[in-house]
């Protein structure tokens, strides 16, 4: 009868430590899942707002490759011609978004964008010095065609990733663009002609 009174007093002892504990617990708990809720609310909100801002800028971006696929060059008075459309740039340190609210991989696609672009201005200056030819520089204009229509379709499967990301609404009809298979049938066209061997120059 002793035993189980001295038990009795030690349970009474131990529970409000017991329910003190469990409330510490349940507290923790619950502000855990609180922070871990807001947070991804956040990062939903910070991606949909990237996805917006940077898929705005790829689509400048995109406008701008798809004048240089067109241009064929303008005529000066001396015959010479010269390029009319100027090569787009996309700088995305400028862009003050939450790079960490998106995929690796979807990041490294848009931050490797401007090493993408030098390459391409690189192999269109070398055609411009090495194989571009007076009066009408045609593989400089083909090879700047080429390299913009490349870049212009990369950036059409980026900006379609980002956007699927963040599930974003798709654009109304009467404001959709879509280039890929103008991008797609210049370089087509490009490389068939590449591909068929060239007469050389008579001596």
């Amino acid at each position: 009868m002793e035993q189980t009174t001295q038990a009795w007093k030690f349970i009474q002892a131990i529970t409000p430590a017991i329910i003190g504990f469990a409330g510490v617990c349940v507290g923790a708990g619950i502000t855990v899942l609180r922070e871990y809720i807001v947070g991804r609310r956040k990062s939903k909100s910070d991606g949909a707002y990237l996805a917006a801002i940077v898929g705005g800028a790829l689509d400048t971006f995109i406008s701008g490759c798809s004048d240089v696929v067109g241009d064929n060059g303008q005529v000066d008075t001396d015959g010479f011609s010269h390029p009319r459309a100027v090569h787009p740039e996309f700088d995305p340190v400028k862009l003050d978004v939450e790079w960490r609210s998106i995929p690796p991989d979807l990041l490294f696609d848009i931050q490797d964008l401007p090493y993408q672009l030098l390459f391409a201005e690189g192999t269109i200056s070398a055609a411009s010095e090495y194989a571009a030819m007076p009066p009408d520089y045609e593989d400089f204009f083909e090879e700047r065609q080429f390299q913009f229509a490349r870049l212009g379709l990369h950036c059409i499967s980026i900006a379609a990733r980002l956007r699927a990301h963040a599930k974003l609404s798709p654009r109304s009809k009467a404001y959709q663009w879509e280039p890929t298979a103008y991008f797609q049938k210049k370089i087509d066209e490009i490389e068939a002609r590449r591909a068929i061997p060239r007469a050389l120059p008579e001596v």
